[in-house]
């Protein structure tokens, strides 16, 4: 019995192992090697907390301690470099875990980060690389920088440097230590990288650096026209530089005034005022930076701001970079005062130390000398300054003689008195008139006349006539008795060399009045008095003035008493 039964036993033992052995059993998903064990229901979140999806496993697996090939001796991994290798073991990696702790670092690191650490900042970044950028902690978002910077998640260093720009531009204002570092991690990126100068943002150290080098150019270009730059004294025009075209002038104060940073504008509001004050500061920072270039032997931009200096320079300060191939040499020039150079994997950088303090002795400079310029332009009294006795001597030499210079090159004032234009067209008429001759007066007779009389009318019915009348004489039409000069008319033209219409006519004349109507043209009459009288009085009484016809003063008492004897 006990034969049968363990005959049975081996019998079923062969056909299990001739089931198992088969090819077509073994790749059947019934029949696996795996263990499985009992795995609770619920879980608890002291057990969530250490849960670490498959996906990190890769990166768990990066070793900071690595073994050589060929049983040499093995080498610890530096912070940066592990850094990097983890990231690259998450590079796609995605997450939905947000996390609502907090995490300091001031490099942070995977390796610095707890399980529940790393997956909130793979969570967050996730999001970031879809668009949605929201504000997290300081840590994570200095750490996704760190990738940027590194290469991972990026196709090429222009993705990079355009992930990095959007999000520093973003994340402007938002967190203090990202708007320290991002705009340098930029630059610096750029210049690695060997990208365009023209990708990057205007900062205010290029600003400066551009206003420097402009100021100094301006400066010498100022020296060589005005002579400074030559050995010979240069001629001074009543105290002042010579030659400083108003161009120059206004780049170099403007370029001044943008390196001082100082916001205030000058008082004078007129324009001419405005470059009479460019032109005395120029003048005065081009005597000040010659009295350097004797005294000190640099010039002015050199003792403000001072020389560009080749320093040694490390490439993304304050950041964990590792790059596994070692940097080809180059030379990057952000400007003519702002070089970089790479040199057997060491960086250097040329550019002016510490300028700051330079722009605020400018200031100093700039504000001084535009309120002693008013001061003395205003005739006021001379204004507390720090500025040496010397220089306070340029700045009134200079302000004199831009004041003397506006003087002689003012505009000529034209003030036209309309008031007189009757007046003119009056004595234009009367000229017309005896240039004449008897002929001409025949032909034209009545529109000579209507001339004249029209001229007369306009000049006796201006508006001026009042303020005129002080300063004529004898020869400016006053008003008259009509009635009274035509009394005198009938009375007094029975004696006398003269006929009725001549003694009225000299007796209007006398009287100031207007002109009576004539049966011929005036300056006939006018000629016929005069001959008729000539033996009387041995000399012409009558004569043509810019107002008209008029009574020769030194003979006016012969004639009146000649017109009015008994």
């Amino acid at each position: 019995m006990e034969d049968r039964c363990s005959g049975r036993g081996s019998r079923a033992r062969d056909i299990i192992d001739r089931i198992v052995s088969d090819e077509r059993f073994r790749a059947s998903s019934h029949f696996s090697t795996t263990v499985y064990r009992d795995e609770p229901l619920l879980t608890t979140g002291r057990q969530m907390a250490g849960y670490l999806p498959d996906e990190y496993a890769p990166m768990k697996a990066v070793s900071r301690w690595e073994e050589q090939p060929g049983g040499a001796r093995g080498r610890w991994l530096s912070e940066a470099e592990l850094f990097y290798r983890q990231g690259l073991a998450l590079a796609d990696v995605e997450d939905d875990c947000p996390y609502r702790g907090t995490y300091k670092s001031t490099y942070p690191t995977y390796s610095t980060m707890s399980d529940r650490q790393l997956r909130g900042y793979v969570s967050w970044r996730s999001r970031v690389r879809k668009g949605d950028i929201e504000a997290t902690l300081p840590a994570f978002a200095i750490t996704y920088l760190q990738e940027l910077i590194c290469g991972i998640g990026t196709s090429g260093p222009l993705d990079g440097f355009e992930r990095l720009s959007s999000f520093a531009s973003a994340y402007r204002g938002v967190s203090p230590e990202v708007d320290r570092r991002a705009p340098v991690w930029l630059q610096d990126y750029a210049i690695y990288h060997g990208l365009a100068p023209q990708l990057l943002p205007c900062s205010a150290e290029l600003q400066r650096e551009e206003h420097i080098l402009r100021f100094t150019e301006t400066l010498e270009r100022v020296r060589e026209t005005t002579g400074l730059s030559s050995k010979e004294k240069p001629r001074r025009t009543r105290g002042g530089l010579p030659g400083i075209g108003d161009a120059d002038a206004v780049t170099l104060y403007e370029s001044a005034r943008s390196l001082a940073s100082t916001g205030s504008t000058p008082n004078h509001e007129d324009t001419g005022a405005r470059e009479d004050l460019c032109h005395v500061a120029c003048a005065v920072l081009a005597r000040l930076d010659e009295h350097y270039r004797r005294t000190r032997k640099t010039g002015l931009a050199a003792s403000l701001f001072g020389e560009a200096v080749e320093l040694p320079y490390t490439m993304f300060a304050s950041a964990v970079f590792f790059d596994p191939k070692p940097h080809p040499d180059a030379e990057v020039a952000l400007s003519a005062l702002h070089r970089y150079r790479c040199r057997n994997g060491l960086w250097t950088c040329t550019h002016i130390h510490g300028a700051q303090a330079g722009t605020i002795r400018l200031a100093d400079l700039l504000r001084d000398i535009e309120s002693t310029t008013r001061a003395r332009w205003e005739g006021a009294d001379a204004p507390d300054t720090t500025l040496p006795k010397y220089l306070v001597k340029f700045v009134v030499s200079e302000a004199d003689a831009r004041a003397a210079w506006r003087s002689e090159h003012a505009p000529v004032q034209v003030h036209i008195d309309t008031s007189k234009l009757a007046g003119i067209r009056t004595a234009a008429a009367c000229t017309r008139e005896a240039l004449l001759i008897d002929d001409e007066r025949l032909e034209e007779g009545a529109e000579g006349s209507a001339i004249l009389a029209s001229a007369i009318e306009a000049s006796r019915t201006s508006t001026h006539t009042a303020a005129s009348t002080e300063d004529a004489a004898p020869c400016e039409n006053r008003p008259m008795d009509t009635e009274r000069t035509q009394q005198r008319f009938t009375s007094e033209s029975e004696a006398g060399p003269l006929s009725a219409e001549q003694s009225a006519y000299l007796v209007a004349l006398l009287d100031g009045g207007a002109r009576i109507e004539l049966s011929q043209s005036e300056d006939l009459v006018v000629d016929q008095i005069n001959e008729a009288l000539f033996d009387l009085v041995g000399d012409t009484v009558l004569e043509f003035g810019p107002q008209g016809v008029c009574i020769i003063e030194d003979y006016r008492p012969d004639l009146e008493g000649f017109v009015h004897h008994d």
